[in-house]
């Protein structure tokens, strides 16, 4: 996911429910489409919190909802979309490899 501005916003509630961290968010019906879509944000707080807490993005749910109706999704399945889509776009990002001898290039030392 790339940004290119800072994300600013709040989690609306956060829950600790069936073994599971649900990150819910309500978004009123706006007429501002500008605005970041909610699986991104969503999947950028899910991110985080996992980053922060060391708890696996496994573990985590997000939602948003209105007076309407209400959606969910598990974020680790956002990564791994996103994932096969870098893949199929530019397979050489996530091509690595451990063994130098055979020509390969090594692994930057930040991962």
């Amino acid at each position: 996911i790339k940004l290119d501005k800072v994300l600013t916003g709040h989690i609306n509630i956060l829950q600790l429910r069936n073994g599971a961290v649900h990150i819910l968010d309500y978004k009123p019906e706006e007429k501002d489409k500008r605005r970041i879509k909610p699986v991104t944000q969503l999947t950028l707080y899910a991110l985080m919190l996992s980053r922060l807490t060391g708890l696996r993005l496994y573990d985590f749910k997000c939602a948003w909802f209105d007076e309407n109706a209400y959606y969910e999704f598990f974020p680790l399945h956002v990564v791994y979309k996103l994932r096969q889509q870098t893949k199929k776009e530019d397979p050489s990002q996530l091509k690595l490899s451990f063994k130098e001898e055979e020509g390969n290039v090594p692994l930057p030392k930040d991962l």
